[in-house]
């Protein structure tokens, strides 16, 4: 998944509506907060600023004071006041996710103060995101809670790499006319997928992108 610079552009704009600096916004504005198209998954952006827009609507067109009381009880919307647009990625409190540009494009995670990095090169920007949620909430490195998370990142990635190898055996062996073995192949390439596809799946659930 990509940084959406859009969503984050949006939600800039949506905070100079809040100080009084620019015009409400009306449904049609309102209208893109769906999912992602990207592996079907929720892009952060977006659900932030959904999670916004639902509050404004409520409590018809609140103050940034009563925005930031309910911010005090609501993670989402703490994270999305938080979150802004940088020249490398996006900052969402004390920390910031870089894109390392690339094929495929990876994901540092690094402290705003010092710009040192507490994780390099994460395949998943849902697993970059989880991990500064944790952080912001004072939670160490070496808790349990940081380490399984990363522990599936690196799940994700061996069973993404074998998944690509597997793949392209099948190919290979199909095209050599070698069938038992390329079928043998297809099955390896489907359980690593699985895998893969389940450490993404609990990645997103602990970052609050899909519910379980």
């Amino acid at each position: 998944m990509t940084v959406d610079r859009k969503a984050i552009d949006e939600m800039a704009k949506l905070m100079r509506l809040l100080n009084g600096e620019a015009a409400p916004v009306t449904e049609s504005q309102a209208a893109p907060l769906t999912q992602s198209t990207t592996n079907d998954s929720v892009d952060p952006g977006v659900a932030a600023m959904k999670d916004i827009l639902l509050k404004l609507r409520e409590a018809g067109n609140p103050t940034m004071e009563r925005l930031k009381e309910s911010a005090n009880h609501d993670e989402e919307l703490k994270d999305a006041m938080q979150t802004t647009r940088t020249s490398r990625g996006a900052q969402v409190g004390s920390w910031e996710i870089v894109v390392n540009e690339g094929t495929p494009r990876k994901y540092d995670v690094c402290n705003v103060a010092t710009g040192e990095p507490i994780a390099k090169d994460l395949y998943l920007y849902e697993a970059a995101y989880a991990l500064v949620k944790r952080l912001n909430q004072g939670i160490a490195i070496n808790d349990a809670r940081v380490r399984d998370l990363l522990f599936l990142e690196e799940e994700y990635t061996k069973n993404r790499n074998d998944a690509a190898v597997f793949r392209r055996q099948t190919k290979k062996l199909t095209e050599a006319g070698q069938n038992t073995k390329a079928a043998i192949a297809e099955d390896r390439y489907d359980e690593a997928k699985r895998k893969a596809l389940d450490a993404k799946d609990r990645i997103m659930s602990l970052a609050g992108l899909r519910r379980r």
